[in-house]
């Protein structure tokens, strides 16, 4: 049980580090400015056709739509990891209900991992190294949720957390079921 609290802190402390430096990272992009003389918009954003915007606007845009409330959720998962963890260690009830779902969350994210994968390597020419990437998502993500799954659901394990006590009526019955 230690070794999974270990494991998911280490984990929450990687995901919230990664994702401020992310955060970080696009407020820097979306702080630069465009040059004295810009080229003309053809000449900046050929891949855009006739949009007629310049790739620094479409890119920040990207950047504050996408990338940094992606990389928000990601810091709020890695905070979580890291209550969960504690959690573990100090045997709380919730701890291992919050575990259980972050460890499914982390097999679902294997499942993209593993489909984004499949599709990088079956492209032509394939890009390797986000290949690589993908795999390691998914190493990481798939072993996470297996190790925690096992663990938290093992009997011995389970009954390590306070269950619950039984509610008494007024009448000092039991509640029927």
């Amino acid at each position: 049980m230690t070794t999974l609290a270990v494991v998911t802190i280490i984990l929450g402390i990687l995901r919230l580090i990664a994702s401020v430096l992310v955060i970080g990272f696009a407020l820097g992009l979306t702080a630069v400015a465009p040059a004295e003389n810009p080229a003309p918009v053809a000449n900046r954003a050929q891949d855009f056709g006739e949009i007629g915007l310049p790739l620094l606007a479409l890119l920040k845009v990207l950047l504050i739509l996408v990338i940094i409330p992606i990389a928000i959720v990601s810091a709020f998962g890695g905070l979580l990891l890291i209550l969960a963890g504690i959690g573990l260690m100090r045997h709380w009830r919730f701890s291992r209900v919050l575990t259980l779902l972050l460890a499914s969350l982390g097999g679902m994210l294997t499942l993209i991992y593993g489909y984004a994968l499949i599709s990088e390597v079956q492209k032509v020419p394939a890009d390797w190294q986000l290949a690589l990437i993908y795999l390691i998502g998914l190493l990481v993500h798939g072993s996470y949720c297996l190790f925690a799954f096992r663990v938290l659901l093992n009997r011995k394990n389970a009954a390590e957390f306070p269950t619950i006590p039984a509610v008494r009526l007024a009448s000092g019955a039991q509640p029927s079921v």
